[in-house]
């Protein structure tokens, strides 16, 4: 199935923005729209919102791998940070959730 995805809303009175189609399974596609349906977006509008806070993420946001090694050192590096207190506080990132969820982009908390 091709999906058309607009990497953004075209504004009133501004620019058209690109469009970009994606060939997404059909359950993926059905996932998508219902996702979608249930917080009152358009598929467009979420899809955007998921591109943006990828392409803007600082720093980039990690993809998981799939060998166990490099997981493995993954998740060490991780709890080492955990440790050593380099954290988010909890009220700080709910809000982001939260704001990601009403389809209010920001930029995440930074760690204290």
């Amino acid at each position: 199935m091709h999906v058309p995805l607009a990497l953004a809303r075209t504004q009133p009175m501004g620019p058209r923005m690109p469009l970009l189609t994606v060939s997404l399974d059909e359950t993926i596609a059905a996932r998508l729209r219902d996702l979608a349906a249930s917080r009152g977006q358009t598929m467009e509008e979420l899809v955007g919102h998921a591109v943006a806070l990828a392409v803007e993420a600082d720093p980039p946001l990690p993809f998981l791998p799939q060998d166990k090694d490099t997981l493995e050192a993954m998740l060490a590096e991780a709890e080492a940070e955990i440790e050593s207190g380099n954290l988010v506080d909890h009220a700080d990132a709910m809000a982001w959730l939260r704001d990601l969820a009403a389809g209010k982009y920001r930029p995440p908390p930074k760690c204290e």
